[in-house]
């Protein structure tokens, strides 16, 4: 068992005579492997492929399986159920059940990393199959564990919404200044939504410098902080204001 807790992979397909162990690096034996592949294929056969599930027990009561499952278009059977449908096939992925927390705290990620490793690899029939490819599949795999307890993999999604919050809380607490200025964004439109209280602008930068100089150097300050090459609108009408608020909250409650 490597640092990661990773304790190997094996693969199950389902040839034309059956569910079939095609490769096998964990410490389990074949009768325990292939008892396990048939569960699986057998609890998963209405699942959806690329796709993640588990934990599941095994024999080792210190090790839990993960199981990816993809389908493998058939290029060499006689079978025309396989030849049209592909064949069903599971990666199992074990692991110390103590890794278990850190690692379901980063489903998405992994599933993800799945999903893209099996593509590099290049498995995508039964004729991409070899113990090279196979031997890959179980280092990069292995990569991806130890990555995930080193912290390094986050969630796309959750480092996202970090990073607005960052940029956000920065917006709403800019220094030497009373202006409330909020700070939307809008992935979809590709648009960064800037709404500024006019008002105490206005009346506030008199004093110091032109408003629309003002308004620039935040502007350059969030394109810094934000590195993705968005579009930024400033509004500083109240009605406009508040339909673009409104449509955010329904954006958000639909979600």
């Amino acid at each position: 068992m490597s640092s990661s807790g990773f304790s190997g992979i094996f693969i199950t397909t389902f040839e034309d005579d059956g569910p079939r162990v095609i490769f096998n690096s964990t410490p389990l034996s074949l009768d325990q492997v292939l008892n396990l592949g048939i569960q699986a294929l057998t609890a998963l056969q209405h699942g959806t492929e690329d796709s993640l599930y588990g934990p599941f027990p095994t024999q080792d009561h210190d090790l839990v399986g993960l199981v990816f499952k993809i389908r493998l278009s058939a290029k060499r059977s006689e079978d025309i159920r396989i030849l049209t449908h592909g064949r069903p096939t599971i990666i199992w992925n074990l692991l110390n059940k103590r890794q278990l927390p850190i690692v379901l705290s980063r489903w998405r990620v992994l599933e993800q990393s799945f999903t893209e490793i099996v593509s590099r690899v290049g498995l995508g029939s039964d004729s991409d199959l070899s113990i090279e490819k196979f031997l890959m599949l179980k280092d990069q795999i292995e990569e991806v564990f130890s990555r995930i307890l080193r912290g390094e993999l986050e969630d796309a999604a959750e480092e996202e919404a970090k990073r607005i919050m960052t940029i956000q809380h920065w917006v709403e607490n800019l220094p030497n200044t009373n202006t409330k200025v909020e700070l939307l964004i809008d992935h979809e439109a590709e648009m960064c939504f800037l709404l500024v209280d006019a008002k105490t602008l206005f009346h506030e930068v008199k004093k110091k410098e032109s408003p629309f100089e003002w308004l620039h150097s935040i502007q350059v300050s969030i394109r810094e902080r934000y590195k993705k090459w968005y579009g930024l609108k400033i509004i500083t009408d109240p009605k406009q204001q508040e339909t673009i608020r409104s449509l955010f909250l329904k954006q958000n409650e639909s979600k």
